[in-house]
C-alpha cells in the first residue's frame, strides 16, 4: 500500500465523502484491469488471467474512485475519474463525447497470497450491483474507523452472486468478501487466518485461459 492518508480521520472524511455520493446515486499506472465475467469468474490482464480461487486481495482504502465513463461502439469514448478525497465529478460539466455518460467507481487491489500475489489490479464497474457491493465496503470501512480501530485495510476474496432479471435474465454481481482487516504496516497476509473454507480442503488450481481473438 502506498500513497495512504497518514491520519485515520483524513480516510473517514474521505469515506463519508463517498457514501454520501454513492446513496444519492486516475492513477492506474502498473495495474491491470479486473473484470467479473459472465460465468462467475474473475480475470485481469490483456490474457484474461483467472484469478486463483480462494486467494487474497488487498484493497487500497484510498484507491476508492468515483466519476463517469461514455461507451460507444464497443470503445470507451470519454472517462473522468477522482479519488474519493477530491472535488466529485460534476456530470453536467462532461463534454460532449458522442455516447452517454454513466457513473462509475473503481477500486485498487493488491494480491497477498497465492500464485497471483504481488499482482495489482484495478476495478471498476458501472453496474448497480457493483456500486451497491462498493458502498457496503466503505460503510464496513466506516464503521471501523468509527470505532478507533487500527486495522482497516479490507482483505478480501474475490467471490461472485446473481440473481434472474425478468428483462435481462440471469445477472452476475461482485462480491468482495471481507475475511480480515491490517493495518497499513502490516508486511504480510496468514494464509490461513480467518479463512472459512475447510483446513483438510485442498485448495483448488489456478486455471489460465487466453482471450479468444
Amino acid at each position: 500500500m502506498s500513497n495512504l492518508p497518514t491520519t485515520m480521520s483524513s480516510l473517514k472524511n474521505s469515506i463519508m465523502k463517498a457514501q454520501q455520493r454513492l446513496s444519492a446515486t486516475t492513477g492506474n499506472a502498473g495495474s491491470d484491469f479486473l473484470r467479473l465475467t459472465k460465468a462467475m469468474t474473475w480475470e485481469y490482464g490483456a490474457d484474461d488471467a483467472e484469478v486463483e480461487s480462494g486467494s487474497k486481495w488487498a484493497l487500497n482504502p484510498q484507491s476508492f474512485q468515483m466519476g463517469f465513463i461514455a461507451w460507444g461502439d464497443s470503445e470507451v469514448k470519454g472517462e473522468a475519474m477522482a479519488q474519493i478525497d477530491a472535488d466529485p465529478i460534476i456530470k453536467s460539466q462532461l463534454p460532449e463525447v458522442g455516447a452517454p455518460w454513466d457513473e462509475q467507481v473503481g477500486v485498487q487491489l493488491a494480491c497477498v497470497s497465492g500464485d497471483d500475489k504481488g499482482v495489482q489490479v484495478i476495478y471498476k464497474t458501472t453496474s448497480k450491483g457493483g456500486k451497491d457491493e462498493f458502498n457496503r465496503v466503505l460503510a464496513e470501512l466506516l464503521s471501523r474507523l468509527d470505532s478507533g480501530e487500527e486495522a482497516f485495510v479490507p482483505i478480501v476474496k474475490l467471490e461472485a452472486s446473481s440473481y434472474k432479471h425478468k428483462k435481462y435474465g440471469k445477472i452476475v454481481t461482485p462480491v468482495l468478501n471481507i475475511v480480515s482487516w491490517k493495518t497499513l504496516d502490516a508486511d504480510e497476509v496468514d494464509e490461513d487466518e480467518d479463512d472459512d473454507e475447510g483446513e483438510d480442503e485442498p485448495a483448488p488450481s489456478k486455471r489460465r485461459r487466453r482471450k479468444v481473438v
